[in-house]
């Protein structure tokens, strides 16, 4: 385990080195590596470990009771996920899939309790403040009735997140369709019509905002 490293990701940020090390035995940390497609935590599991990401993306789905996949979250290096899981004991409504190989560290939010460590909570603390403005931006984006909206809402997220009007999203088509809860061939279509129109640029997962309110 690089501990320099560590000290760098927001989660542990203003811990020393050496204090690090010995934190991380006493939080019962660990590391785990994912192959693409695989679960890091599954749907309805009871989990009691916070999950860092250090290495790869990983996507927050659930499953309807038709089967429909809904994508909630991305996730990439330094997200963390599963904290409020783990701290209310409470199933989980979503599973945490690798979509690239990824490498994960968890800590045992038991121990962490005992521990106590104060910039550690701080940090932690931070940390799901940001994820809740996150999810203030999903929903916003969400919220158009029109797709063309919601996938210029998403863009412009996009694009004040990467600042500039050029960047990758992480989704591909269907992915994309699932994230503003659409269907895919409308969204496509909103697409095209958006591209004609002189409003967005694209190829792939590649965007360009060409018109900016």
């Amino acid at each position: 385990m690089n501990i320099e490293a560590l000290t760098k990701l927001p989660v542990f940020k203003g811990i020393e080195a050496n204090e690090l090390e010995s934190l991380l035995g006493k939080i019962s940390s660990r590391e785990v590596y994912f192959q693409k497609g695989e679960q890091v935590f599954s749907q309805g599991d009871i989990i009691h470990e916070i999950g860092i990401v250090l290495e790869g993306e990983l996507n927050g789905v659930g499953v309807d009771l038709v089967s429909h996949a809904n994508i909630v979250a991305h996730l990439s290096a330094p997200d963390i996920f599963g904290e409020a899981y783990a701290n209310m004991r409470e199933p989980m409504l979503i599973s945490i899939e690798a979509q690239t190989p990824a490498h994960i560290l968890f800590i045992d939010v038991d121990a962490m309790r005992k521990v106590n460590h104060a910039k550690l909570n701080e940090n932690i603390l931070m940390l799901i403040a940001m994820k809740n403005l996150q999810l203030s931006r999903k929903i916003l984006m969400i919220t158009p009735k029109s797709i063309s909206e919601r996938i210029l809402a998403y863009l412009s997220t996009q694009a004040a997140i990467h600042h500039s009007d050029e960047f990758d999203i992480p989704f591909d088509r269907q992915q994309l369709a699932d994230y503003l809860l659409v269907d895919r061939s409308a969204l496509s279509h909103s697409l095209s019509v958006l591209k004609r129109e002189g409003i967005i640029e694209y190829h792939k997962n590649h965007f360009k905002v060409l018109v900016r309110d």
